[in-house]
């Protein structure tokens, strides 16, 4: 069994792919809570911005884990990408 944020590597999943995808979804999901939870009054509007913090923090450990599962079983696709840039 491959470590957790490893599923994409089994199916040659490119790294790139699943992190747009992560990305998309953030960005869909984050639409649509604005649109639906923020509300006029304070307290709710309040209330929703936590909402949207949690869901931020949620999608950004989403990415960290993927990213070191790919790292982890050593794919060679990661090495040509932004991330491994950054490390170096």
């Amino acid at each position: 069994m491959l470590p957790s944020g490893c599923g994409g590597l089994g199916k040659n999943v490119p790294l790139s792919n699943v992190f747009w995808a992560v990305c998309i979804a953030r960005e869909h999901l984050r639409d649509h809570m604005q649109q639906e939870c923020l509300l006029e009054e304070p307290v709710e509007f309040w209330g929703g911005v936590m909402l949207l913090q949690s869901l931020d923090r949620f999608f950004d450990r989403a990415l960290s884990f993927t990213i070191v599962g790919y790292q982890k079983v050593g794919n060679d696709d990661l090495a040509g990408s932004p991330v491994a840039l950054v490390q170096r």
